[in-house]
Formats: structure tokens, C-alpha cells, sequence
């Protein structure tokens, strides 16, 4: 269609040229000669001819400066031939805007036109396709219930297409054997809640100090001086735990997530700069956990699946039956495409001092078939914990020592991997059930 578009423009050009030429040699003849009427006939402006002048009732034409000329062809001689004026170049496009002022103008609108209906046709196209998709995640996860995946109604819910844990609000909070009731309304309630919350961390952070004046104290050597090169490798070296060390000293308010192995991956200034499937969570997560006044302040660093830290951490992961059993509880739901959202309390020395207790966030299968989702955190020491590593965490980062950060580790289980897991999972299970 396009093509036969363009065609009949190059014969509209053709058309105008031998227009123009006709008109041009009409105005050029008629200033020469007098104020005679001559009839003048424009044969061939018809579609399929050939334009050409006859001069009607009149056998003289007249050259450029008036004078007489033959109209039979006249011998060439050298002599005449040095006489005859050489052929004026014709300028047709004053014509050509005399005779058809909108013709290029509206040429060139019907391929504007043209480009435009296609641009506006693949748009539509483009849009029809997603909405498509989107009517198709709506009848899917419309006709899969949490019954129909073979999950918990009263652990999981289903909310568009990731399912979550439920979250239970607790009715109460219990601070030194005393229950405060939640979402009374009532202001002095809430201030005699928060009175308590103030007492509480005062007497903790009290015990803190006193119990780490005489204990703990290769420990407490190990972190305030982190960041010193031959105590970093012996921290390494003593707990075996090279990412616990290195979050530890990200963790250093003096090298703030500006230390060698922070500057190999992604930082982020701020939860906004976090990938979006990931923002709302670290907004939520680090104005529960450290503060809503914190928010801005906190930054966070993100670890790639290609790197070595991802690595690591999918082969812990590879080896804890309570990642394996979720893999397995979760089997039907991910290959109807569904994401999950879950906890895990990750184990080994490395991994248990590196993050302790992490969230599964966005879990699924990519579009190669592996499994794909990221462990995150929010690097914090909490308060009440009996390690002695979280209470040496904790007085530093109340001193102003260590300040939180959140993180997130990219992981990424290949295909063959999970079945394989998978697999061996239910060996090991009708193992189990024959005993």
C-alpha cells in the first residue's frame, strides 16, 4: 500500500514537469510576439500522453528576441550554429507554484499522514497486547485459588500476583510483663506505651554497658577496630565469617558503605533509588525497624547475582532444608508464575552474622526457568538479643558507632539446580516416611 503510494507521487512530479514545461514555453512565446491573438491548444495534460505545444492558425514562432525564426529545421552550419543562443535553462518552480501551489504541500502531507495512521496503528497494537496480558493475569490468578496451590489459607494470602505471608496485628504489646493494647485511639494510653518503650531501652542499654566492661572483650577488639587491615583478616580468619566481617565494617559510621567491597557493588543514597519492586518494602521496613526519622538518612547497597557474595549465598541457601522446603511448598504456585514474598533465618557462620533473620522478596520464575528473587535486610543491631555480637552491635550503634544501612542480594538458581534439589528433596522424604 505504501509503495503504491509513493509511485503515484513520482507520476504526479512527471505530471508537473511536463505541465510546467508547457506553461514555461507558453509565457517565453507570447512576450515575444505582438498583440495578436493566437489560439493555443495544451494537448496531452491527460494522464497517459505526452505534453507538447501546437500553435493553431499561425505558422510563425518567434525566437527570444522577437524576430522571426522557421519552424522547419534549419541546415547546421558552423556559422549558424555559432549564432544560435544557447538553450535557457528552464526554472519551473515558480510555475509549478503558479499551477499547483498545494501539490508538494500535499504530498508531503499524505506521507506524514501515512507514517502517522502507522505510528498510531502499532501503538494501538502495543497497547492491545497489554492489556491482553493484563486480562490474562487477571483470569489466571482469579481461577487459582490458595487451595488450587495446594497452600495454607489461613498462612498466605494472594494479593494481584504474589502471594505473602498474612500479617497478623498483634493485639497487644507486652513491654516489661505489662500488656499495652494496640490501636486504641487513646492518647494516654500511647504515652504511657511509649513511656515504657523509653524505660525499657534505657535499663538494656544500661545492662549492655555493665555486661561488656568484663566479657566479650577479643570480641569488642575485633569490631571497633574493623576496619583496620590485620584485624579484619584475623576477624575473618577467627569466625570464619567473611561476609558477616564485611557488613560489619559497611556498618562503621566512619566508613559508612565506603569501604573495598562496598564500592564493588550498587549504592543506593536513599529507599527511593531502590529498584522499584523493592522501594515500597525498604520504606516500610526501615521506618519500623530504625525509625521513621532515619528514612531519608538510610542508605543501601545492592549485590548483583553474578557476584561472588550472591554466589555464596545461593549455595547456603542450596544447603538449608527450610530454603528447600519452601522451594517445595512453593513449586506449583511459581510455575503458575505466581512471585512470593516469605522470611528465613538463614544459617552456617557466614550467613547467620552476615544477615541473621532475612526476607525473600519478589521470588519467581525468570524467563529462563530459573528461579529468581532477592534476600534482603535491614543491617541493625536489635535491643533485648543475649549474643554477645549483637550486644557489642547494638551499645556501637547506640554510641553513634554503627549506623544501619539496608541491603539486598540478587540470587538466581538455575533450572537444572532446583530440579535436581527438588529431586533429592523427595528421596529424602519417602526415605523419611518409610522409617
Amino acid at each position: 500500500m505504501f509503495k503504491n503510494f509513493l509511485n503515484k507521487v513520482k507520476e504526479n512530479e512527471e505530471k508537473l514537469k511536463n505541465r510546467a514545461n508547457v506553461l514555461f514555453d507558453k509565457t517565453k512565446e507570447k512576450k515575444a510576439t505582438d498583440t495578436t491573438s493566437k489560439k493555443y491548444s495544451l494537448k496531452g495534460l491527460g494522464d497517459n500522453e505526452e505534453s507538447e505545444l501546437s500553435i493553431l492558425n499561425d505558422k510563425k514562432i518567434w525566437d527570444t528576441n522577437g524576430k522571426e525564426r522557421s519552424t522547419s529545421k534549419p541546415h547546421t552550419t558552423k556559422e549558424n550554429k555559432e549564432q544560435t543562443p544557447k538553450k535557457e535553462e528552464k526554472d519551473y518552480s515558480k510555475v509549478a507554484d503558479l499551477m499547483y501551489p498545494t501539490m508538494k504541500k500535499k504530498e508531503e502531507t499524505e506521507v506524514d499522514k501515512t507514517i502517522k495512521e502507522r505510528e498510531k496503528d502499532a501503538d494501538k497494537d502495543i497497547a492491545k497486547a497489554v492489556e491482553m496480558a493484563k486480562e490474562e493475569n487477571k483470569i489466571r490468578t482469579k481461577s487459582l485459588s490458595l487451595k488450587d496451590l495446594d497452600l495454607d489459607e489461613d498462612k498466605y494470602e494472594i494479593v494481584g500476583d504474589t502471594i505473602s505471608q498474612k500479617k497478623k496485628e498483634k493485639e497487644f504489646d507486652e513491654i516489661d510483663n505489662v500488656k499495652y493494647p494496640n490501636n486504641t485511639g487513646n492518647k494516654k494510653v500511647e504515652e504511657l506505651k511509649q513511656q515504657a518503650k523509653e524505660n525499657r531501652s534505657k535499663r538494656l542499654r544500661e545492662d549492655n554497658t555493665e555486661y561488656l566492661k568484663n566479657n566479650a572483650l577479643l570480641e569488642q577488639l575485633g569490631t571497633d577496630y574493623v576496619d583496620n587491615f590485620f584485624v579484619k583478616f584475623g576477624d575473618k580468619l577467627i569466625s570464619k565469617a567473611e561476609e558477616g566481617v564485611e557488613n560489619l565494617h559497611m556498618s562503621k559510621t566512619k566508613s559508612y558503605l565506603d569501604t573495598p567491597y562496598a564500592k564493588e557493588h550498587k549504592l543506593f543514597n536513599s529507599y527511593e533509588e531502590a529498584p522499584n519492586n523493592l522501594k515500597n518494602y525498604f520504606k516500610d521496613k526501615i521506618t519500623g525497624q530504625i525509625g521513621k526519622d532515619k528514612l531519608d538518612k538510610t542508605k543501601g547497597l545492592y549485590i548483583d547475582a553474578n557476584s561472588e557474595s550472591s554466589q555464596s549465598l545461593k549455595e547456603n541457601l542450596l544447603k538449608d532444608n527450610d530454603f528447600i522446603d519452601k522451594l517445595k511448598n512453593f513449586d506449583k504456585a511459581l510455575s503458575n508464575n505466581y512471585k512470593i514474598n516469605n522470611s528465613l533465618k538463614l544459617k552456617g557462620k557466614n550467613w547467620s552474622k552476615a544477615l541473621g533473620n532475612a526476607d525473600i522478596k519478589d521470588m519467581h520464575i525468570n524467563k529462563n526457568g530459573d528461579v529468581e528473587l532477592h534476600i534482603t535486610d535491614v543491617y541493625d543491631f536489635n535491643e533485648g538479643e543475649k549474643s554477645d555480637l549483637v550486644r557489642i552491635g547494638k551499645d556501637r550503634q547506640d554510641k553513634g558507632e554503627i549506623t544501619p544501612y539496608f541491603i539486598a542480594y540478587r540470587v538466581i538458581i538455575p533450572k537444572e539446580e532446583k530440579e535436581e534439589i527438588l529431586k533429592e528433596y523427595g528421596k529424602r522424604k519417602n526415605d523419611n516416611d518409610r522409617k
